[in-house]
């Protein structure tokens, strides 16, 4: 797994954990599930603990999912892909 996922996961991890202490609803942009989409996008393996850490940090039964916006839509060094991934 490249560093960059490994760091990505740590991150999101931090992030899950801080949400625990917050009362009311936690919104947010990014979360653990994405380290593993981004390996199987890239063709990647998807490490056992990856698969393990998606499975074990879930999220609200109730979640927001909202479509791609393109008229805010930037791709830069943090966001690569092209709006039409963002579909699939």
């Amino acid at each position: 797994m490249p560093l960059r996922d490994a760091v990505l996961l740590s991150w999101e991890l931090r992030s899950y954990r801080a949400a625990l202490e917050q009362n009311g609803p936690v919104f947010f942009d990014r979360g653990v599930p994405d380290t593993l989409g981004y390996l199987r996008l890239t063709g990647l393996p998807v490490p056992d603990h990856v698969r393990n850490a998606a499975e074990r940090f879930r999220y609200a039964s109730h979640v927001f999912i909202a479509p791609p916006w393109p008229e805010i839509f930037r791709q830069d060094c943090e966001r690569r892909s092209r709006t039409h991934l963002s579909r699939a």
